[in-house]
């Protein structure tokens, strides 16, 4: 070895008693960095335990001991009068469950997204106006509950929640939806009830595991051509829009079993309508039809259907061929004569003609006793 690098080793040499300096050193600066995060850890576990306290929140929600609350999984605080949550709620990393259904939170706090084992998040009937614009970052998320807000943009990171199955937006204040909606294809209930919107993003028929969609009482007009692609879809609801026609791609959900358009402009139906073999009830009160389709006695599986506040003058043959149907309401039309093949249905339990100008029963229907009419001609 050269003397230089000899020399070079032997002064970095250290005794025992220089070696036991630096590592008594060490410790000092590890033990005042530990003091330092548990300092850290009482601030935000304070500011907890004060919201807690001024919210008059019970212990067993709040524990008011460290250990329990790092290890704390659920928040249920229903109905508390709650306004606002901390900024360290995020803290609280095992949180699984924070239900905070019918208080007055008017926003969340940033930190929330922080909560990445967080599965449900119940806000139902607040007052929130806006989400978190990182909201997406709640991968984990499984069921978000945002019922009765005020709520009038959804971020686009809301299609980052790939784990999302339920999604709850009724009762806000929602004009559109981001097309990143239809990245959230594990989503199976989606509820946009009583809200403002005119129409959907095409991105929707990419939703191929939702079985429930609810979008009534909004200013609907249209939906887009791609609705069949959404394969799953069993329930429907659409009333209390401004709908005057459907696309012909409605007849491809296959798997749809109640569609409800009352309260529409319909004017007519498509004929694919009859292409909805499991379909079990459909409804159609109050729209503007004045004839339907010869295909809708292709609906075998039907079991209710309502036609009332229409503005039909008659009844296709085919409805006769209904042979599972057990309600028929046909109150409120232009009718003056049913077709003799209604008496074919023989599971028919209750006719409603009430309002419209039929003088006379067709006799094939004479023939089902079991049969309870509804009407105002005393028939």
């Amino acid at each position: 070895m050269p003397h230089n690098d000899t020399e070079k080793n032997l002064s970095e040499f250290q005794s025992p008693a220089e070696s036991s300096n630096h590592y008594d050193k060490l410790n000092l600066i590890l033990t005042e960095r530990k003091a330092s995060e548990l300092v850290l850890d009482d601030v935000w576990m304070r500011k907890i335990w004060l919201w807690a306290d001024s919210c008059d929140i019970p212990d067993d929600v709040i524990p008011q001991d460290k250990k329990t609350l790092l290890a704390l999984k659920s928040i249920v605080l229903e109905a508390q009068n709650v306004t606002k949550l901390p900024e360290s709620i995020g803290q609280l990393k095992n949180l699984d469950r924070l239900d905070l259904n019918y208080n007055n939170l008017n926003a969340l706090p940033e930190s929330i997204v922080q909560l990445q084992n967080l599965l449900q998040l119940g806000l139902n009937g607040n007052c929130i106006e806006a989400l978190p614009v990182d909201i997406g970052q709640l991968k984990n998320l499984k069921t978000l509950g945002l019922t009765g807000n005020n709520i009038t943009v959804l971020p686009k990171s809301i299609g980052q929640l790939k784990s999302l199955t339920q999604l709850t937006l009724g009762s806000n204040t929602l004009n559109e939806l981001p097309e990143s909606i239809g990245q959230l294809r594990d989503l199976t209930y989606l509820s946009l009830f009583d809200n403002n919107l005119t129409s959907l993003p095409d991105s929707i028929g990419q939703l191929n595991n939702l079985t429930c969609l609810f979008l009534a009482d909004n200013n609907l007009n249209a939906l887009p051509k791609n609705i069949g692609q959404i394969g799953n879809l069993a329930t429907l609801t659409l009333s209390g829009n401004k709908i005057s026609t459907l696309p012909e791609s409605l007849g491809e959900l296959n798997n749809l079993t109640q569609l409800t358009l009352s309260d529409n402009n319909l004017n007519e139906l498509p004929t694919s309508i009859g292409q909805l073999h499991r379909l079990e009830i459909l409804n159609l009160d109050n729209n503007n039809l004045n004839e339907l389709p010869e295909s809708i006695g292709q609906l075998g599986n039907l079991t209710k259907l309502v036609l009332s506040d229409n503005k039909l003058s008659e009844l296709p043959t085919s409805i006769g061929e209904l042979n599972r149907l057990e309600i028929l309401d046909l109150s409120d039309n232009d009718l003056s004569v049913l077709p003799e093949s209604i008496g074919y249905l023989d599971q028919l339990k209750t006719l409603y003609i009430k309002g419209n100008n039929i003088k006379n029963l067709p006799e094939s229907i004479k023939h089902n006793s079991d049969l309870c009419i509804y009407d105002d001609n005393g028939l």
